[in-house]
Order: C-alpha cells, then sequence, then structure tokens
C-alpha cells in the first residue's frame, strides 16, 4: 500500500449545478484523486437523438484525500461544501466505490439512480461481469434479478440488472 494513501478516505463534496466536470479538473490539476462516476442517456431534442455522458451523482464530485487536501478542495471554486455527518466529514467506503466502478466498466447504459437505500439481501457477485461487486439483490416486476449498491453517504442507491450468467452469495 503506497504511504501516501494511508490517511486518505473517499469523500463527497457537493457542487454547483452543472459544474462536476470543471470542479473535478480543477482539484485533478493538484494531483487530488477524483472520481466523477458517468452514464450514457439519451435524450431527445426535436430534430434528433442523441447519446449524452452525464455524471451518476449529479452536483457531486469525489475525492480520495487527506484532511489537507479536503479543505483545498472545499476553497475551490464551484464547491459548496463537503458533505459530512454529525460535524465531520462523511466517508465512504472504498468497496461501494470499487463496486461502482466495476458495474461502470461493463455497463454505463441501463443504470438508474433511486434517492434512498432499497431493501433486500446483501451479497456478492460470484461470477459474471460484475464479478466481486458487493450490494443488495431484489427482483423487479418483470422479475429480473437487480443489483443495488448503497451509497449511504448521498442517499443513494445505483442499480443495474444483473445478466443471467452472474451467480450470487449471500452474505
Amino acid at each position: 500500500m503506497n504511504i501516501d494513501n494511508i490517511n486518505k478516505n473517499w469523500l463527497a463534496f457537493y457542487t454547483k449545478s452543472n459544474h462536476e466536470k470543471k470542479v473535478a479538473e480543477k482539484i485533478s490539476n493538484k494531483n487530488i484523486e477524483v472520481y466523477v462516476p458517468t452514464i450514457i442517456l439519451l435524450r431527445r431534442w426535436s430534430d434528433r437523438i442523441k447519446k449524452i455522458n452525464v455524471p451518476l451523482f449529479r452536483n457531486y464530485v469525489l475525492l480520495k484525500c487527506s484532511e489537507k487536501e479536503r479543505l483545498y478542495a472545499i476553497q475551490t471554486e464551484g464547491v459548496v461544501r463537503c458533505v459530512t455527518f454529525q460535524g465531520k466529514p462523511a466517508i465512504i467506503p472504498n468497496k461501494q466505490i470499487e463496486s461502482i466502478k466495476k458495474i461502470l466498466e461493463v455497463e454505463r447504459e441501463k443504470i438508474e439512480v433511486q434517492n434512498g437505500f432499497l431493501k433486500g439481501e446483501k451479497v456478492i457477485i460470484s461470477s459474471g461481469p460484475f464479478v466481486g461487486v458487493e450490494g443488495v439483490i431484489y427482483f423487479n416486476e418483470k422479475n429480473e434479478n437487480k443489483i443495488a449498491i448503497l451509497v449511504e453517504v448521498l442517499n443513494r442507491s445505483v442499480v443495474v440488472t444483473l445478466p443471467p450468467e452472474s451467480a450470487i452469495k449471500v452474505l
């Protein structure tokens, strides 16, 4: 493990509307690890339909940073505040970030973000394209297996349909 990463945690920063990419660029220029997960949406205009890249979590950037870097990030133009819990920065577990990254490597179009947490059984995917992803499994009205990665800090659930070849293991 890199000694520089020992005192670094994943934190969420709330940004001004539509400033995620600008904030990420400014902060990454200071060699701070920034993650703005994006998905692909279809947008319809009067004359065309186009696929566009949009942030998975609107108005948020995620940083893996030390306390000193957090203080720098708060002062960055476009950042409104750091997400806190009981007056302290709210830490996002590495496993949640890794699960989101893994899902977005495989699927970027058929992903939903829902407010709040979905109820279901905690599982880990043991085979298939999402192997290693931890989350909550549930069935939708079409009887499809879906997995939700709960991001408690943002009060959001990232939901994706599991491919048929996926095997799950209950935690």
